[in-house]
């Protein structure tokens, strides 16, 4: 004969019924109406073939054979409780959750995710890889990687790069048609993106830090985003504004090449952020740590090439 086990819920009601001496609170507490606390107990009353309370006038009590059952009923509630919450735990400290624009994540992030993956092979990645870039948020996320100056409030910011823009364009661009000064722009195609606010068009920046800022770009192609800019520019269609470390891999390819030396420091950077209650937290800072690793390795290889 299978041993019959009430329902969680009943045996939840019975505590909190137990614990505060009332029906009203202890509905009160579950969030359901004392009529439901009432049901059910006279349910399980009615499973279990025992009278669990006795009301006397205006109180509320335990039989004696309900009080020796409620040890069990305690015990049972919390050692389920703790499996849950330690299974709930062990999801979330291995899935990390990593929030970066769409163009970084093609040309940057996904290309080094192996040797994170090596290092880290009990760590899942949910990676949201997105043209809309807005404030990181951090309830849904455990980091993230953004644009600005590093102080956003409630949140940790580890510098990454500083944000520099270059022109960039494909070799075979230039073998009709060479650039040897930035006037020489005037006679090629112009690639911009409409982005507004992250990879914005800065050609015109870029342009008074030349010494040509009234020069006219007639010939121009706009992109809705930077990632379609960048492959045209790589396709030889016209020239493009760079920025490492966006392009640092199709320049070392040969796919890109800078026709100038100028380029713009603009004061912001890419930051690596995550909520401050969670940045200490293992697979946050194995990410981190891993991160400003490879940074710096590509540094020092840029250096010593």
């Amino acid at each position: 004969m299978r041993n019959f086990l009430p329902s969680l819920g009943a045996l939840q009601i019975l505590e909190a019924a137990a614990r505060h001496g009332s029906f009203t609170r202890a509905a009160e507490e579950l969030n359901i109406t004392q009529t439901a606390v009432s049901h059910q107990i006279k349910s399980l009353e009615s499973q279990l073939g025992v009278r669990l309370f006795i009301r006397d006038r205006n109180t509320l009590r335990l039989t004696d054979t309900a009080r020796n059952y409620l040890p069990a009923v305690r015990s049972a509630i919390a050692t389920l409780s703790e499996a849950t919450d330690s299974l709930v735990r062990r999801e979330q400290d291995s899935v990390l959750t990593v929030s970066v624009f769409a163009t970084l994540a093609l040309k940057w992030l996904i290309p080094r995710l192996k040797s994170f993956r090596a290092k880290h092979p009990g760590i899942s990645l949910r990676i949201s890889a997105s043209t809309a870039f807005g404030d990181f948020d951090s309830t849904t996320y455990d980091v993230g990687i953004r644009w600005g100056h590093g102080e956003w409030p409630g949140l940790r910011a580890d510098a990454l790069f500083p944000e520099v823009v270059f022109p960039i364009c494909n070799p075979s661009v230039l073998a009709n048609n060479p650039l040897r000064e930035p006037a020489d722009l005037a006679r090629h195609t112009i690639i911009g993106s409409g982005s507004s606010f992250l990879l914005r068009d800065d050609w015109q920046r870029w342009l008074r830090k030349a010494g040509c800022a009234d020069l006219k770009l007639e010939a121009t192609i706009t992109f809705e985003y930077a990632l379609p800019a960048l492959e045209a520019a790589a396709s030889g269609l016209g020239i493009a504004l760079g920025r490492p470390p966006i392009v640092n891999a199709d320049i070392a390819a040969g796919r890109l090449i800078r026709p100038f030396d100028t380029q713009v420091v603009t004061g912001a950077g890419y930051y690596l952020v995550s909520a401050t209650n969670i940045a200490n937290r293992p697979k946050v800072m194995e990410f981190r740590d891993w991160l400003l690793s490879e940074i710096e390795q590509e540094q020092l290889a840029n250096r010593e090439s």
